[in-house]
């Protein structure tokens, strides 16, 4: 994703040096010790920590290690190929499960994570056999205890873009000697960066998204989803991510997937965030590189565990968006129709001033430990999440909604979708004593609700259920104006006038919260989106926005006694709540935005919502409501 353009032989000349001025002497000579080669060479093992290797792992070395460790641990170890790449490289996949446990491998939770999807992100791979290893040899026990409840299953599906940079590898099209980001489907196969190859990472076979290569054009993406949708088909996927490498300030980027997911997966995939945080922080404690990456020249300094984000929020950072139409892997293996998972998107890796690395030869070797640790965080923290399951309910009392969203048909499903199934969704998980139901503009006077929802604006036709609604909150209720209804605001509120009322495009969803705010109480240190609108057809932001984030004049409302917790655009209030009578109005601007079935090249349909951690937690607040949390074992 993130990609530092760099003069080609300057990088290699820099990175040369600083091989030779930071990295701590090494032990072992070799990137890997298979067979005929004794595992002492590389420190008791096949695979030796990076910062006592001679270089970069290779396709090849991989493959040999993966082979030996397959040899040494037959009943836990299953290696396979699952297609081919464009190059004609074999797609691997490892999976080690405990061979011991009364648990019918069907009823076994799956951890899925692929790795280094881009070539020239090494973090992934360097990681993950690593952690394969420790597993198997007892480094971490209390993971490797979870086995036998839990498989753990890694994917390779870049060979090409690795191999372009290998030392040991001749190339089918005749390589640059230089990792590639994309596959080798080019005239010069793997130099992807320089305008050749396919970017795996804008296949996936989700809705909502436009492609500009097309979905599953590529060999490696095909398979992929299909050995994915087999998966799901025949086991659970509990846990998912795909892990990449090169970005700055923090050892992982992690990422809540984009997608309709109802409460409980929304949060889900939170919690599966913040125990990767915990594990990955704890592995950074002991990590071997930590120090030195800290220390070095260059930008060297305290280095943040992980930051939790959504993707299109990373992409925003990134300036490449999600939702501009790429079609992340990692959001569509936790969607419903990939893996189903309702995990983790994509992490990115830690990457120390500029590069970890060209080519398996200049590889960093302090990045590269760091990588491996960081992954190992990662791999642990999702075996914990992959044996529990989570539960997560809305405690709210009595809720209606008023249900005239519009209703929309699916352009490629031919299906109905609307922003509400948001709440039929919803429903169902009410908690206990709390209750979501649907109403009707002439049912508002006889609601027995502690909180009515209105998501549009099409009450404006209808006086008297405006009146009513007014009457409603002056008497005491609780009234949660979403989206297009703030258009009710001048009829509800003194001193707010359709002048004040103003709706926010350019970067359209994006709310800047305040964070000491009621309404903005327990969402995340970075979150500025309460959906993800890429699976609706709208765009979060670039050119072609569509989704409107509405507000009222801050100046205005705060001056009618308004408080303001979230502002979209130029400052105006999008995220708020007044007094009104003896109830009280709160606004959240843009939350169920309608989908748009017209948005063009869509191949596999729209969903109608795409409320995250951060809506959820909003609308919860806005309804003097919380969020309630069960956990429990997934499989006994």
């Amino acid at each position: 994703m993130l990609r530092t353009k760099l003069l080609l032989t300057a990088s290699v000349a820099l990175l040369a040096l600083i091989g030779t001025t930071l990295v701590t002497p090494a032990i072992a000579a070799r990137a890997v010790c298979a067979p005929p080669v004794p595992k002492e060479l590389c420190g008791g093992r096949v695979f030796p920590e990076p910062m006592r290797a001679a270089s970069g792992l290779t396709y090849a070395q991989m493959v040999a290690g993966v082979q030996a460790l397959e040899d040494e641990f037959p009943e836990w170890v299953t290696f396979d190929t699952f297609g081919g790449s464009a190059d004609g490289l074999d797609l691997y996949t490892v999976e080690i499960t405990s061979p011991d446990s009364t648990i019918p491998l069907e009823d076994r939770k799956i951890v899925l994570a692929n790795q280094s999807i881009h070539g020239n992100e090494p973090g992934g791979r360097e990681g993950a056999v690593r952690y394969m290893e420790d597993l198997l040899r007892d480094v971490d026990p209390d993971r490797k205890a979870l086995l036998d409840r839990v498989r753990l299953i890694q994917t390779f599906i870049n060979p090409d873009g690795w191999t372009a940079g290998d030392h040991d590898h001749v190339q089918t099209g005749g390589g640059v000697g230089l990792w590639a980001r994309q596959n080798g489907d080019g005239a010069i196969t793997g130099a992807a960066d320089f305008g050749f190859g396919t970017d795996l990472n804008r296949q996936a076979p989700w809705r909502g998204i436009s492609h500009s290569s097309g979905p599953l054009s590529a060999p490696e993406a095909e398979a992929f989803a299909d050995y994915v949708t087999h998966l799901a088909a025949t086991g659970d996927i509990q846990a998912s991510v795909d892990i990449h490498g090169e970005v700055t300030d923090a050892a992982a980027w992690v990422m809540l997937s984009s997608g309709q997911f109802d409460l409980s997966d929304a949060m889900t995939s939170r919690y599966h965030g913040e125990a990767v945080h915990a594990n990955v922080a704890a592995a950074l404690e002991t990590s071997q590189a930590r120090e030195l990456m800290e220390s070095v020249p260059f930008g060297g300094g305290e280095i943040a565990p992980t930051v939790l984000t959504a993707s299109s929020e990373f992409g925003s950072i990134a300036s490449e968006s999600t939702a501009s139409g790429t079609g992340f892997q990692g959001d569509w293996m936790a969607q419903p129709e990939g893996g189903d998972s309702a995990s983790l998107s994509t992490i990115e890796l830690y990457n120390f001033f500029a590069t970890p690395g060209v080519s398996s030869l200049t590889a960093r070797r302090e990045v590269m430990q760091l990588y491996r640790d960081t992954v190992a965080g990662i791999l642990g923290g999702l075996i914990e999440q992959a044996a529990l399951e989570h539960v997560t309910t809305l405690a709210a009392g009595t809720v209606a909604y008023v249900d005239d969203a519009p209703r929309f048909t699916d352009p490629v499903r031919g299906v109905t979708v609307s922003s509400a199934d948001f709440f039929a969704d919803l429903a169902p998980l009410m908690a206990d004593g709390s209750s979501l139901t649907a109403i009707h503009g002439d049912d508002i006077t006889g609601a027995a609700a502690d909180s009515i929802i209105v998501t549009t604006g099409r009450l404006l036709g209808d006086a008297d259920a405006v009146a009513d609604l007014r009457a409603y909150a002056e008497a005491g209720g609780n009234v949660v104006l979403t989206d297009a209804a703030l258009q009710l605001l001048p009829s509800l509120v003194d001193d707010i006038s359709v002048d004040d009322l103003s709706t926010q495009f350019d970067d359209g969803g994006k709310v800047s919260y305040d964070r000491s705010h009621p309404l903005a109480d327990g969402i995340r240190e970075i979150a500025w989106l309460n959906t993800e609108t890429a699976t609706m057809g709208l765009k979060v932001e670039g050119s072609g926005t569509n989704v409107p984030a509405w507000r009222v004049a801050t100046d205005a409302w705060e001056a009618a006694g308004g408080t303001t917790a979230g502002v979209s655009g130029n400052g105006q209030t999008s995220v708020g709540e007044i007094g009104v009578g003896d109830g009280t109005i709160r606004t959240i601007g843009v939350l169920l935005p309608d989908p748009d079935p017209d948005a063009g090249n869509i191949q596999f349909g729209i969903n109608g919502y795409g409320v995250i951690d951060t809506g959820y937690i909003v609308l919860a607040n806005a309804l003097n409501g919380e969020l309630v949390q069960t956990t429990t074992a997934s499989v006994e």
